[in-house]
């Protein structure tokens, strides 16, 4: 309760109180009044607050926030005489008795506000500043998106050839998750159906390569691929002071999250397809700014070879004589008969008797059986006296020399 002055209708609030001392009227500071037992304070009135304080500044780690002190009336009997500050983070108290607070990491997430308090010889009357600003934590200020996908490393292989085939086995490569052969030669190969095993298709461990079917007399050079095909993106960032974790959140190709308290981390998404990564900072569960960044991961291969001779088998060789005979046995005329090694498949035949000429196969290996019989049912029969017969064998390695040997039939 203040001092008040009754104008004949109504009792009025001092604006101002003054004493006149000798020549003066000078302003009172304080005003007492005695109520028959004690003298109590009834002047100045407290500080009167007509428009609260307001603070301004930015929103990240370590702006400076600046609070006005409002308005207050002016009047003797109300103004102000100075001002203290409380900052208050959320509802804790913060910073020191000044107008300005610098964020703190701690401070993220809440409502700055700032209570002014008027001070003057009556005592105090605190406000609470009208607005409040909310720390947040920025965005990272850069990103990297990447392919590191690892190239699978080089490892060896030992190829053997042989006749119309050729094989080959490898050591095996790092970071590899399959294989794959291929070759080529500088002679024949075939042209169709499975040439070669495993055939064209990815397998996933060390094998034997090897050829199928009859391949021509020559160079191959053999071919192994070693394919990764576990597409690593790794993702980095600039850290952000006051964060505690970061969200890392990815789509596109391939979607998934996590949270990490690194400035890094790698992501396998099983895809060589696009894939867009986003990384937000956190201080506890409340979220920051973001920033973004894109890549495609990749199969990545080595390939390794060696080179190795393929050889026809050895031609076989001409037929050579074993043996060739004749005897006058049958009842009319006999029998030659005749043999040789190396499997002769045909055979070139010439017979002649006293009167000339008996059979021929006129030079051409077209007689089959190793046994001739002229006279055996009188066909070619010349009569008793000396019958000659002349024998070459052929095979795949050629023909032999003729042979011959002459009997007396009757």
């Amino acid at each position: 309760m203040g001092i008040k002055l009754y104008n004949s209708s109504t009792w009025n609030t001092q604006k101002s109180l003054k004493v006149y001392a000798s020549s003066l009227w000078n302003t009172a500071k304080q005003g007492w009044v005695y109520n028959g037992s004690s003298w109590n304070l009834m002047y100045p009135e407290y500080p009167l607050n007509t428009a609260a304080p307001t603070i301004s500044g930015g929103t990240a780690i370590g702006d400076t926030l600046t609070t006005t002190n409002g308005t207050w009336t002016s009047t003797d009997a109300y103004s102000p005489v100075s001002y203290s500050y409380q900052w208050k983070s959320g509802v804790t108290n913060v910073g020191s008795n000044q107008n300005t607070y610098v964020t703190v990491s701690g401070d993220v997430g809440n409502a700055i506000t700032c209570q002014v308090t008027a001070i003057n010889q009556r005592g105090s009357t605190p406000v609470t500043s009208s607005n409040s600003i909310t720390v947040s934590l920025p965005a990272p200020s850069s990103i990297s998106v990447a392919n590191t996908t690892p190239t699978p490393g080089a490892f060896s292989v030992y190829g053997s050839g042989g006749q119309n085939s050729w094989s080959a086995t490898h050591s095996a490569s790092s970071n590899a998750s399959y294989y794959a052969g291929a070759a080529g030669s500088t002679g024949s190969q075939p042209s169709s159906g499975q040439v070669w095993s495993p055939g064209g298709a990815w397998y996933s461990s060390s094998q034997t390569f090897q050829s199928l079917q009859t391949w021509g007399a020559g160079t191959v050079t053999i071919y192994v691929f070693a394919i990764n095909t576990n597409p690593k993106i790794s993702v980095s960032w600039a850290a952000v002071s006051g964060a505690t974790s970061y969200d890392v959140v990815w789509s596109g190709g391939a979607s998934g999250s996590a949270n990490t308290a690194s400035t890094s981390y790698d992501i396998y998404p099983g895809t060589t397809s696009s894939i867009s990564v986003s990384v937000t900072s956190k201080s506890g569960s409340t979220a920051g700014g973001s920033i973004s960044g894109s890549a495609s991961g990749t199969n990545p291969q080595t390939v390794q070879q060696t080179s190795v001779t393929v050889t026809a088998p050895a031609a076989a060789p001409a037929p050579t004589l074993s043996s060739i005979t004749g005897n006058n046995s049958l009842t009319v005329g006999g029998t030659f008969s005749w043999s040789f090694t190396n499997s002769p498949t045909s055979y070139s035949v010439y017979c002649s008797g006293p009167s000339g000429s008996v059979f021929t196969t006129s030079n051409n290996y077209t007689y089959y059986g190793t046994t001739f019989r002229p006279g055996y049912d009188g066909t070619g029969w010349q009569g008793a006296g000396n019958y000659t017969i002349y024998v070459s064998a052929r095979n795949s390695g050629g023909d032999s020399a003729a042979s011959s040997v002459t009997t007396y039939m009757s």
